[in-house]
This record gives C-alpha cells, structure tokens and sequence, in this order.
C-alpha cells in the first residue's frame, strides 16, 4: 500500500517541500550493478535544472532535448542555450533530430533528455532522461531527471541530436545575462 511510504503518502496527499534545500541528488545502484544519479528540484529552486544543478554535479556540458514550443506566437519562454560564467560547463538545446527513420525540429518532440558535451575532446557517456523542459516557466516546477554513465546507449542518444542552438543572450527571472 502507499500509506506503507510515508513520502509517497505526503506526494498523493499534495504535500510538497517548501523549505531548502530546494535540490536532491541521489544516487542508486540496479541489483545488475549499473549506478544511476536522479536530480530532482523543487519549485522554489527557481532555476533550470539542466544548467544550474545537473551539469556542475556532473561536472560536464550538456545537449539538452527538451519541448521548445513558444506561447502566442512568441518564443521567450525558452531559456535557450546557456553558456556563461562562473558555470564553465555549457548546455546547449538541441535544435534538429535525426533518426535512421525521421527527422525533424525539437519543437516536434516532447521527450526530454540531455547527453554529455564537451567543446572538445571525448565527454563521459552520460545521459540523462526527464520530465522537464527548459523554459521560463518550468522554473518554477518540480521535476527531475535520471542519469547514468553507459558506452553502449550514450552513442545512439549522441547521434539523435544533429544540431543544437548556439548561446545567446537570454533573459528570466533572477538572470539578466548576455553571453
């Protein structure tokens, strides 16, 4: 029964955490050994999750798939790429995918994943698999997302992501930031 896990219980009877840490990291190992990170942020963390809590943990860039969609026509809700001091880890929004099967824009995908990146050189295979965007207003949600170091899966997520955006000036709530 869920009344036997008490955090569970608090989350189906709408109680949610309000006080800081606004963040959690938690590591966990499969009963087949594999180590998984799972990053979770709270409403009140105010930031995006990618750029401000899983690329510094993880101590690398990231290619990030989120759902790009504006609201009326305009596109400031999307935080964009994101690269900027004193975080040297930069995370970048994918821009075009590409299957052996179909392509097409992140505006037409809603999934949400992010893989390792690095300017140069070979990044840790992380990936990361979530269930939140990186836009204005998803700064204000909880979400999270999962990630794990794997040489097999990494490569085929890597090759998902033909092209991302470049970084440029961006703008939302406590940043006011030209890259």
């Amino acid at each position: 029964m869920i009344s036997d896990f008490d955090s569970l219980q608090n989350i189906a009877d709408g109680l949610h955490k309000t006080n800081s840490p606004y963040t959690s990291m938690q590591s966990f190992v499969s009963m087949g050994g594999k180590q998984f990170w799972h990053f979770a942020k709270s409403g009140n963390f105010g930031k995006d999750l990618y750029y401000d809590f899983v690329a510094p943990q993880l101590a690398t860039g990231l290619l990030v798939q989120s759902w790009m969609h504006g609201t009326n026509g305009s596109y400031a809700n999307n935080i964009n790429s994101t690269c900027r001091p004193p975080n040297p880890y930069n995370v970048y929004d994918a821009h075009k995918i590409q299957t052996p099967f179909l392509n097409f824009t992140s505006y037409d995908d809603h999934s949400k994943y992010a893989i390792a990146h690095v300017e140069s050189g070979s990044p840790y295979p992380y990936l990361c698999i979530g269930d939140i965007n990186r836009q204005i207003s998803q700064t204000k949600r909880g979400g999270g997302t999962m990630c794990f170091l794997d040489g097999t899966v990494y490569p085929v997520f890597s090759q998902l992501i033909n092209t991302f955006y470049p970084c440029k000036s961006f703008k939302y709530n406590h940043y006011d930031i030209k890259n």
